[in-house]
């Protein structure tokens, strides 16, 4: 902490590197379903290993505060200099009060005492840490499907 994180941007295919991530993550989550949506043109300049580090921490989180039996949907899109990776899960929306702080260290997004997974709280902090490195950002936003 205190000291940015380094990448090594290199020309990507960004949906081949989430189709093999989402293929290793489908193993350690056996149990549930993990759907990967490409959209756009493949190539996009990032680090691949830390973008494998980014897509496998929003993906734990997803299964670990998301609906057990819930499918998690991993969309890569890019459009023009944009690349864009979205991590989606259904359960309980995170409280908008909550939204605003859970990227950065020592944050969890269960209230004291919910008896949720144990975790430190910095998976979260190193995806924006990852992000700004690439000269991006990360949000939440909540969607309700049927």
């Amino acid at each position: 902490m205190g000291r940015s994180l380094t990448v090594s941007p290199a020309p990507l295919d960004l949906h081949a590197l989430v189709a093999g991530i989402v293929d290793e993550l489908r193993m350690a989550f056996a149990q549930r379903l993990i759907v990967h949506v490409a959209q756009g043109v493949r190539e996009c300049f990032a680090d691949a290993d830390r973008g494998a580090q980014l897509l496998g921490n929003l993906v734990s989180n997803a299964m670990a505060y998301g609906e057990g039996a819930g499918v998690v949907t991993i969309v890569s899109a890019v459009e023009g200099q944009r690349a864009n990776l979205s991590v989606h899960n259904r359960g309980t929306p995170i409280p908008e009060e909550l939204q605003g702080s859970l990227f950065e260290p020592m944050v969890r997004g269960d209230p004291p005492g919910a008896g949720g997974p144990r975790s430190v709280g910095l998976g979260l902090f190193i995806v924006r840490a990852i992000a700004q490195a690439h000269a991006g950002d990360v949000s939440v936003g909540c969607c309700r499907f049927g």
